[in-house]
């Protein structure tokens, strides 16, 4: 990978981080039913990662008895992950 891409692949996922932080910050304070003090002003975050996808899409192996790997297993997870959560945004960053 050159210097250049590292350099501008890394630029990107800052902005990309900076604006999701500011939007769900924004989104949180603009629709908050409760009054909160100025000590509790955090935000919970979930960040999710994958790492190595590359090549793994149609590999399936047993893991403690129950049937892995997958694109299809992957998205059911994330899926059930967001769920579980009202708000979320979602992207995805390569570098190449």
């Amino acid at each position: 990978m050159s210097k250049f891409k590292a350099i501008t692949s890394l630029f990107i996922f800052v902005f990309i981080i900076i604006f999701v932080t500011y939007k769900i910050t924004a989104f949180s304070s603009n629709h908050s039913t409760t009054n909160h003090s100025t000590s509790n002003r955090y935000i919970q975050l979930q960040l999710l990662g994958v790492n190595d996808f590359h090549g793994q899409l149609n590999k399936y192996q047993m893991f403690s008895g129950t049937m892995a790997g997958g694109a299809e297993y992957l998205a059911a997870y994330l899926k059930s992950i967001n769920k579980k959560t009202q708000i979320h945004y979602s992207f995805m960053l390569a570098i190449w």
